[in-house]
């Protein structure tokens, strides 16, 4: 593995991998699509597990496969909360502007 001189828990580097794809899918502009990218990260990460048995000289593991989900969903948490800072400071430049618009017209 090469991420192992760096990062020491194999937790740890599953949910660091996965949190990036699932910020990813947080970005995804339609709704649906959203969705649809985040079960494909979920998927993903079932696959990751299922297909290291045979393919690798890892073993799938449980812990493994949360580990991944818990990364997506804190990906995916953070790019809704970043998301929602981002509207919520453009909802309050476009009152200021508004405010200052009004005021400048001479209407308080």
């Amino acid at each position: 593995d090469p991420l192992a001189p760096y990062i020491a828990d194999d937790a740890l580097r599953h949910i660091l991998g996965f949190a990036a794809l699932g910020l990813i899918a947080a970005f995804v502009r339609q709704p649906w699509l959203r969705a649809l990218t985040l079960s494909a990260v979920f998927a993903f990460a079932l696959a990751f597990e299922v297909l290291q048995g045979p393919f690798s000289p890892r073993n799938a593991s449980w812990e493994d496969l949360m580990a991944s989900s818990i990364g997506a969903l804190a990906g995916f948490g953070l790019g809704g909360y970043a998301l929602a800072w981002r509207g919520a400071a453009r909802a309050m430049r476009a009152l200021a502007m508004r405010q200052r618009n009004a005021t400048r017209d001479g209407r308080s």
